[in-house]
């Protein structure tokens, strides 16, 4: 049997010290008691842990106090004790403040659920990592009224041992949480990407719905259509990933980019002559003739990823 050198035993200890104090109660600081500072507050009380808050405006505090969390007048007096340390205020500038403002403590983890970049999330965990803090960086993909609920996604990066060591702890803010990796940017990215997924769905939805208002029919006439259609497009996300990894774009789905040029030709017409804005439309059927142009027309309709693709570079 190989013997586990020190540093090994030392994280399997603190790893086993912290999941026990998660099962406990683990007392936490939340840092912000905007409306999902509150909400993570909340979800932590509901869970059983001693709750400790902090707000640069204190009255804001006062719901939570009445709820059974401690408000503290500062950032130091609520990060004190805390197993965890959470800061969810209002933009990345804030949160480096605040991060500036918690004492280094090895004992305790700092969690960041502020929304922003990835290179904000990345800039703020070199910063917590010169200040010698033990840190997650984490992305909420949920309204505050969701916070504690099955339908709350809540993603995160850092060392995978204290993500995993507080898991319990962090379960209280949603049952979908979710380690993406070591890359402290990894959550903002897939938080950004994810919101930009629905704008485009929800854009693509209403021009569609405008189509359908030039007849002068009502947009719950057609939603349960578009609703089965979603459903069928949901169910290929797996096999059109799994495309786009492997670079095989098979036609066995949707059929052949060549079949598909005279239909995004007709949509396009058809939206243009009813003063619909057909710009989304265009774009689709420019790539689909792009790829036709290169040859590549036998491929299915994921292939035009390689006409919308950056090219990497040193990877």
């Amino acid at each position: 049997m190989t013997d586990s050198s020190p540093a090994e035993a030392t994280e399997t200890t603190e790893a086993a010290s912290a999941t026990e104090a998660a099962r406990a109660g683990e007392p936490v600081a939340v840092l912000g008691a905007g409306a999902m500072g509150s909400a993570l507050a909340e979800a932590l009380l509901a869970a059983g842990h001693p709750v400790t808050v902090w707000n640069r405006t204190p009255a804001r505090t006062e719901p939570l106090v009445a709820r059974g969390a401690r408000a503290a007048p500062g950032v130091a007096a609520a990060s004190v004790g805390a197993g965890i340390v959470v800061v969810c205020v209002t933009d990345p500038a804030a949160a480096r403040s605040v991060l500036d403002e918690v004492p280094v403590d090895e004992g305790q983890v700092v969690v960041n659920l502020t929304t922003g970049s990835p290179e904000d999330a990345r800039e703020a965990a070199a910063l917590a990592e010169r200040r010698g803090m033990t840190y997650l960086d984490g992305a909420i993909q949920a309204g505050a009224h969701l916070i504690g609920t099955p339908d709350a996604l809540l993603m995160y990066a850092g060392r995978e041992q204290v993500f995993r060591a507080h898991r319990e702890t962090l379960l209280a803010f949603g049952e979908d949480t979710r380690y993406l990796g070591e890359d402290h940017g990894l959550p903002a990215l897939f938080d950004l990407a994810l919101l930009a997924f629905a704008y485009e769905l929800w854009i693509s939805y209403l021009h569609t719905l405008a189509l359908i208002d030039t007849e002068g029919l009502t947009a719950g006439s057609f939603a349960g259509a578009a609703r089965k259609i979603a459903d069928d497009i949901v169910g290929h996300l797996d096999s059109i990933a799994a495309e786009v990894d492997d670079g095989v774009y098979s036609p066995d789905s949707f059929g052949r980019l060549q079949d598909h040029e005279a239909v995004a030709d007709h949509l396009v017409a058809m939206r243009a002559a009813r003063g619909v804005d057909a710009g989304q439309l265009r774009l689709v059927r420019d790539l689909i003739r792009g790829r036709i142009a290169e040859g590549r027309g036998e491929q299915g309709f994921s292939g035009i990823f390689e006409g919308i693709r950056v090219p990497r570079t040193g990877r």
